[in-house]
């Protein structure tokens, strides 16, 4: 009996030991996805203060359709040039993906919902759920990769998510610009060059 369970056990664990490895790998692979949206979040956030400082209300929402659709188009070439040359698996980055379309689908219904109730639901609500979904995004990936810095990435956006409610509503988008540079785009570009030098 036990030497029928010790070749099962050696196996699980040879398994869980590469599923870690391969998903280490494709943290590193996330880096400059991660500076694509930090930087564009960041950005994005800058120039609405700017819009909304000379009265551009209606200038806000194309200028996030149009980054939102570059970033998007800039990651998708990444992904399917990586996607042909690496042949890793892409468990967490299609965990990540689903996680997007996941927030953006759901804020989309929750506005549509203040819409149709008459209700405007207030930025910090809303930034206080994405910055939830994106922290639990990265509790998973560092289960699933054992990286301390992806599980300190998720405790920041736990603590961002809650930073939001108790910050006046005009500086919200500020806290969110601010995060996305700090805990997407710097981390990003951390990961960026560790992939390409161990590619080297």
């Amino acid at each position: 009996m036990n030497s029928d369970i010790a070749p099962d056990a050696e196996a699980q664990l040879s398994l869980i030991t590469q599923m870690m490895k391969e998903s280490r790998e494709t943290i590193f692979h996330l880096g400059f996805p991660s500076i694509v949206w930090g930087v564009t979040i960041s950005i994005g956030t800058l120039i609405s203060y700017i819009f909304s400082a000379n009265a551009w209300y209606t200038a806000i929402a194309p200028l996030w359709g149009i980054l939102f659709i570059f970033a998007s188009l800039l990651n998708i070439s990444y992904f399917r040039r990586w996607g042909f040359r690496e042949r890793k698996s892409t468990l967490i980055s299609r965990l990540f993906k689903d996680l997007w379309i996941f927030m953006l689908i759901t804020t989309l219904l929750l506005w549509l919902s203040g819409l149709l109730l008459h209700k405007n639901l207030s930025f910090s609500f809303m930034f206080c759920f994405i910055c939830i979904v994106v922290s639990g995004g990265y509790w998973l990936s560092a289960t699933l990769s054992g990286l301390f810095l992806v599980r300190c990435l998720s405790i920041a956006w736990l603590i961002g998510s809650f930073t939001v409610l108790f910050v006046p509503e005009v500086w919200t988008p500020a806290i969110m610009g601010l995060w996305a540079f700090l805990f997407e785009a710097v981390p990003g570009l951390y990961l960026y060059v560790r992939e390409r030098k161990e590619s080297l």
